[in-house]
């Protein structure tokens, strides 16, 4: 129930990126691109949209827009819950991001960036619930997550054509806000400070060293995909 301040969050960002995107589209004021960046913004906010609604016809009345475990709550790990662990906030980040990219608006990928925001607090939350555990295994899954979608991206830019606007539009804006170095330092100094200090520098050498691996393997993929 703690987290009901996202729907707040949310509608703000919302109603923001409702208006913004079509009024910079219709000034011409911080566009990208041209019509195929429009058209894929098109088919992202299609990908979003069937992504954020396929979990109301799996899960019925179980289905909540918030994290949370209902009483009698069984977990569904098969059909799309087999592929990906949370689809319906992926979809709500796919759908901003489309939907800014359908008006070609820097802004309205900057807004889908805050979307990323929430979002990986609200995985962090879910993942660390379900952990149990007083290491940060959130933070790291989001921070690996990230690290492998930036790789991907660099590795499409440097070997498929994929502009350099594009790598700092949606690595920079977009995976930036989703990552958190801040988080990672702050989970590791209060460790450290708890006394735990094999576990605070666990969460260093892990996050650093599996960050790495991630960027890496993304890289490579992009490279050859």
């Amino acid at each position: 129930r703690t987290n009901r301040w996202v729907i707040g969050a949310l509608g703000i960002l919302g109603f923001a990126d409702a208006y913004l995107p079509a009024y910079t589209d219709r000034h011409d004021i911080l566009t990208i691109g041209g019509e195929s960046v429009r058209w894929l913004g098109v088919v992202l906010f299609a990908i979003g949209g069937a992504l954020r609604i396929w979990p109301v016809f799996v899960l019925g009345r179980r289905f909540s827009g918030l994290v949370a475990i209902q009483p009698g709550h069984r977990l569904v790990t098969g059909g799309i819950y087999g592929v990906i662990r949370h689809p319906s906030y992926l979809g709500l980040f796919v759908n901003a991001l489309g939907w800014g990219l359908a008006f070609r608006s820097v802004l309205g990928v900057v807004i889908a960036g805050g979307c990323g925001a929430v979002l990986r607090y609200l995985v962090d939350r879910l993942v660390q619930r379900r952990a149990g555990s007083e290491f940060p295994v959130g933070t790291l899954a989001i921070n690996l997550s990230g690290s492998f979608v930036l790789g991907l991206l660099t590795g499409s830019a440097l070997h498929h054509g994929v502009s350099a606007t594009w790598l700092t539009v949606v690595g920079t804006g977009l995976i930036g806000a989703y990552t958190t170095f801040s988080t990672l330092t702050f989970d590791s100094v209060r460790l450290a400070e708890a006394g735990r200090w094999g576990v605070s520098l666990l969460n260093v050498a892990a996050s650093i060293g599996l960050g790495l691996g991630a960027a890496a393997l993304g890289l490579a993929l992009g490279s050859t995909a």
